[in-house]
């Protein structure tokens, strides 16, 4: 899959998709009603398509900001175009009966699909930068370790100097010692043997 693939992916995902389509045929006459809502969490497109007979009506609405909406309509081949906030949007919908599913969706579904989503992205921000962290201590537990490690040589490196040289004091000790008799011992038997004499 590539990347492009993916986000395709993930703004199926994060949509509120509602279709309806009627069509009844009697005799001659053909009779279709459609309606369409498109919210991905920041925009809200709602469409109706309705033809009776031989009139057609088709109503385009897309959230352009926050409180600001396009509406477009065309009367078979009359069209014309405005803009609305929130309220004048929910007023022009609750006048017309086709677009009960649409004023339905505004009252009481957006509010609660759209702090689904701010959740769900502010959720996976959090869980993000966590891992982070987690890699972060990882390797200071990494560092800290090498540093146990250093701190033991250099201690095994300085027992072996202290050995070396306790080792050294007492070889110097005892040979120190040992001449101390000799010595003593040779005077003692010189004095002897001048005593004899």
């Amino acid at each position: 899959m590539t990347e492009s693939d993916n986000s395709q992916d993930k703004v199926k995902k994060n949509l509120f998709k509602f279709m309806n389509s009627h069509t009844t045929n009697v005799g001659d006459d053909r009779n279709t009603l459609e309606q369409v809502i498109y919210d991905n969490g920041e925009i809200l497109s709602i469409k109706l398509f309705n033809k009776k007979k031989d009139k057609v009506v088709k109503v385009t609405i897309k959230q352009i900001s926050n409180d600001n909406f396009g509406v477009r309509v065309k009367k078979n081949e009359d069209v014309s175009e405005k803009e609305m906030n929130m309220k004048e949007l929910k007023k022009y919908l609750s006048d017309n009966k086709d677009f009960m599913f649409a004023i339905n969706y505004i009252n009481k579904d957006m509010a609660s699909f759209r702090d689904k989503l701010k959740k769900s992205q502010s959720g996976g921000a959090k869980k993000r930068k966590g891992s982070k962290k987690k890699g972060s201590k990882k390797k200071g537990s990494k560092k800290k370790g090498s540093k146990k490690k250093k701190s033991k040589k250099k201690r095994s490196k300085k027992k072996g100097s202290r050995k070396g040289s306790r080792k050294g004091t007492r070889k110097k000790s005892r040979k120190g010692s040992r001449k101390k008799s000799r010595k003593g011992s040779r005077k003692k038997s010189r004095k002897g043997s001048r005593k004899k004499k």
